[in-house]
């Protein structure tokens, strides 16, 4: 009886044995991209798949997936004829001996550049998860969803480091102009829109309409006896505020062009300088600081002024003349600092410095360009 077990368990081996080869040798030869799925989540293959051991051979097995079709075809493309001459961008693709092909055919070659110029991205073709991932399950899950490295479009990611592409500088120069009539004091994007402003000590302040192509000019406003050293577009982006070498401060209307003085709030008729504005209503909404900007004076003076009446609100004193501030984007909170590299705190409700550090290690705390 021992013999006849021990006979009867070798041959249960052997056909075991042939089954798990065959196993192993469907999975050796299975490509990077389906050991993907099987680490992944997401396996589906239609031929030599593995099948569990303790799988039930009555169970139904899902059909295959269908192969992926377009939404909605036009059939007139068949029939559309493309010209290939007379275009920039179409002379690129054009072939040898080709000047016209048909939208079939078009859409075809713009497939293929695109795959040249981007690769295949065949992380679409991938499958759901079967069940859902819990939160603490899930967190890091996509980023770790693949054996290939983090690419970016100059290679890989570097966390210490940004991309950062030039693109088409402003047109501040005129045509065979080689050197601006001065320096560019103030610079500053619109809040809202594309526009991008620039002035500087002749006295100009210019718009423009930053897309990255073109970038036009769209207006500009010439300030007789003002140079201008600091200009910056309101929270709500309607006005553009500017401050010159005396106490007197300028605006401009940027939807009527309508240029407006405002009344002097230095008593001393000290230069202002460091002009802030406070955060804009559509990052943060029900900030009384959106509705503010501010200036510093002489001897440590800071002037917090309302946007809508341009009167002082409240006046902060540092313990020495200031060279900086500003407002905090998500907080009723201005940060300033001084000559001796003091740097404040202050709660715009109550107006009391919250803290006072100095940087001990800092030669000079400058804001902006040199004024």
């Amino acid at each position: 009886p021992n013999l006849h077990a021990s006979s009867a368990m070798g041959k249960k081996r052997a056909a075991v044995a042939p089954g798990l080869s065959r196993a192993a040798q469907d999975v050796s030869q299975a490509s990077t991209a389906e050991l993907e799925a099987i680490v992944f989540g997401g396996a589906n293959f239609e031929e030599g798949a593995v099948v569990e051991e303790n799988s039930d051979p009555n169970e139904e097995v899902d059909a295959p997936a269908k192969e992926k079709t377009a939404a909605w075809v036009d059939p007139d493309d068949a029939n559309l004829e493309v010209p290939l001459v007379g275009g920039r961008h179409k002379k690129r693709i054009r072939g040898e001996a080709e000047k016209h092909v048909t939208g079939d055919e078009y859409e075809r070659i713009l497939r293929q550049r695109f795959t040249k110029l981007n690769g295949v991205a065949c992380w679409t073709d991938m499958e759901p998860l079967a069940k859902e991932l819990s939160d603490s399950d899930n967190e890091g899950f996509e980023a770790m969803a693949s054996s290939m490295p983090p690419l970016a479009r100059g290679g890989n990611l570097k966390p210490t480091q940004l991309g950062i592409q030039r693109l088409r500088e402003l047109p501040m120069l005129a045509t065979g102009q080689r050197k601006g009539s001065s320096a560019i004091e103030a610079l500053q994007f619109h809040p809202n829109s594309e526009l991008l402003l620039t002035a500087g000590r002749d006295k100009t302040l210019r718009l423009f309409a930053v897309d990255g192509e073109e970038n036009p000019k769209v207006a500009s406003y010439h300030f007789k006896r003002f140079p201008i050293l600091g200009a910056a577009f309101t929270p709500t982006g309607d006005q553009v505020l500017m401050t010159s070498t005396t106490s007197q401060i300028w605006g401009l209307d940027v939807s009527s062009g309508e240029p407006f003085e405002v009344r002097s709030i230095a008593s001393d008729k000290s230069a202002l300088r460091c002009l802030a504005m406070g955060p804009s209503p559509q990052q943060v909404s029900g900030l009384k600081s959106s509705k503010m900007y501010s200036v510093l004076g002489d001897h440590g003076a800071i002037s917090i002024c309302d946007i809508n009446s341009k009167h002082t609100i409240r006046t902060l004193r540092m313990s020495s003349p200031g060279v900086a501030l500003l407002f905090a984007p998500h907080q009723d909170t201005i940060y300033s600092a001084d000559e001796e590299c003091n740097i404040y705190e202050w709660d715009l409700i109550s107006g009391r410095c919250r803290q006072k550090v100095k940087e001990l290690w800092a030669m000079r705390i400058q804001f902006g360009s040199k004024r």
